[in-house]
């Protein structure tokens, strides 16, 4: 008995080694480097061009990687090209068995078309992958790393506000404002500024808010050149559309049509809209009597480009829009072509190739977009000519037709003269997206959401033999430190954590956002000091911001 016990004893006991030994090794395959080859296919399930007509952001699936070699990490570089310039770059290594399939996908923004640029290639790096939870990285010996101050929109309650400023850039003055509650103003008379919130009309004035609807979901509206009336589309059942008119005060609101993107005649007497049902360009008296079709050029209803409202549909929509007599109308038609038509119905043009089409309040000029620079030309189609060239967002003239305001593709408002002489900005770095100009033309009423500052930073972990490392599973503290120039005083600190470079080698600074109170200090910024935090000490770089 004494022996079989004993042999027990040893069997258990050879069996906790084996089990030890193969515990060992299965934490030494935690480290593996990876030295097969890896033969990375590309393909796209789907067209190269993305093109985002109002959404401002959109993940989309660039293609499939197909490992057809060994296993192994791939380096994949993707460059968003935009109007014919590299927006964004993104660099990713991804780890692909034999065989193994992997899907990319990315984020672009920008409204317009984007092309997606994307390189394939296999790489030798040393692939750690630590158990969950583990805080220090194996065979680390130094990091090289790359900091940016970068700017980015929040997607949690974004802060909308409200401006007024003088036509020179004087006296800016917020007026209102809402977290994740965009405002878009439409119309300034008097001490009155009109603007949508919340699918709903309100009117600002000593700085009091007044609601005018109670819908939640009117898309779009604009006031009559009496400033008396407030003329808006809100959605019914089986999502049709109707045009409304009310009082500025609220009162005797009233349906007109069925329909949307109405425009009112500078003598307050008719609008033009887009019939609910045929899409054609319609006119009606501002009682919704005498319905009748102007055109039907619009019946694809590319008259959806809002000039002065970036991403919007609600606006004065102004790619309807009126000779000053009130006897003609300018309109985006199929295919990017502008068209004048008489109210009379007897004369229909095609003036040129162009979107957004405005006619100067004096009635001289149309200002248009075409290839997101700002145009101008007469209403008999001589003296066609380029204003800007800088790529333009939305613009508005100004009432006495001598100027016009823009928001730039920076999101900034300038001024310049119907001449192209005398720019002026207005506004720098507020991420203006809607503009209106007052009545008698002394102000204007913008509105921004601001975007937050934060820091990214690009590290790299290398061994001991200067190879490349990608890890997993492995939790590594970041400081990053940013100093003047000389690194003589300390602007601005912050802290973040990284789990896995799996899929890249940047630490994005989601987690380093700048407060709001800080990023004045920004600007002083000169040097970034990075410590990596590992549970074999810690591993410094500096860089330049």
């Amino acid at each position: 008995m004494g022996r079989v016990a004993i042999g027990a004893i040893l069997t258990v006991a050879a069996i906790v080694a084996i089990l030890l030994l193969l515990s060992g090794c299965v934490e030494k395959s935690h480290t593996p480097e990876l030295s097969g080859r890896p033969k990375p296919y590309f393909y796209r399930e789907e067209f190269t061009g993305f093109q985002l007509p109002f959404s401002e952001s959109k993940f989309v699936k660039v293609g499939v990687i197909e490992n057809r070699g060994d296993a192994g990490i791939i380096k994949v570089v993707m460059e968003d090209i935009f109007h014919g310039k590299v927006k964004n770059k993104e660099i990713r290594y991804i780890f692909l068995d034999e065989s193994e399939e992997e899907e990319i996908w990315w984020a672009i923004s920008g409204v317009g078309r984007h092309e997606i640029k994307v390189e394939v290639s296999p790489v030798s790096i040393l692939y750690i992958k630590g158990k969950n939870g583990q805080d220090y990285i194996p065979e680390l010996s130094r990091i090289d790393v790359e900091v940016k101050i970068r700017e980015k929109n929040t997607s949690f309650a974004p802060p909308y506000r409200l401006w007024i400023v003088n036509n020179d850039g004087s006296s800016i003055k917020q007026v209102a404002h809402g977290n994740n509650e965009k405002v878009v103003p439409f119309g300034i008379k008097d001490d009155e500024i009109f603007f949508m919130q919340k699918g709903d009309v309100w009117i600002l004035k000593d700085g009091s808010k007044k609601k005018i609807t109670e819908y939640g979901n009117i898309s779009e509206a604009c006031l009559n050149p009496k400033g008396s009336e407030i003329v808006f589309t809100t959605k019914g059942k089986y999502f049709n559309e109707y045009i409304y008119i009310v009082d500025k005060d609220g009162s005797n609101k009233r349906r007109l049509a069925s329909g949307s993107y109405p425009s009112l005649s500078p003598d307050g007497m008719k609008i033009a809209f887009i019939d609910g049902l045929s899409g054609d360009l319609y006119l009606m008296d501002i009682t919704g009597d005498n319905k009748r079709i102007l055109s039907e050029k619009a019946r694809s209803r590319s008259l959806i480009g809002v000039v002065i409202s970036i991403g919007e549909k609600f606006s004065p929509l102004k790619s309807i829009s009126w000779s000053p007599d009130s006897e003609s109308i300018v309109f985006e038609a199929t295919g990017h072509q502008i068209h004048i038509v008489r109210l009379d119905g007897n004369q229909e043009i095609n003036l040129t190739e162009g979107e957004n089409p405005l006619w100067s309040p004096d009635g001289s000029k149309i200002a248009f977009k075409r290839n997101n620079k700002l145009w101008l030309i007469n209403p008999d189609g001589s003296n066609e000519k380029q204003l800007t060239t800088e790529d333009v967002e939305a613009f508005d003239w100004s009432p006495d037709g001598k100027k016009i305001a823009f928001i730039s593709s920076e999101r900034d408002i300038w001024i310049i003269d119907h001449d192209g002489e005398n720019k002026i900005q207005i506004t720098k770095g507020e991420n203006v997206y809607s503009l209106s100009w007052s009545f008698d033309g002394k102000k204007i009423s913008f509105a921004s959401c601001p975007k937050f500052k934060g820091v990214s930073v690009n590290i790299n972990f290398f061994d001991e033999e200067s190879k490349f490392l990608l890890f997993e599973n492995i939790n590594v503290d970041v400081t990053v430190h940013l100093y003047t120039k000389d690194k003589g005083k300390l602007v601005w600190s912050g802290k973040s954590k990284i789990s896995s470079c799996m899929e890249t080698s940047s630490l994005v600074g989601e987690r380093l956002k700048i407060p709001i109170e800080d990023i004045e200090k920004l600007k002083e910024a000169r040097i970034a000091e990075v410590i990596v935090h590992t549970g074999r000490g810690d591993f410094k770089d500096e860089d330049k911001v």
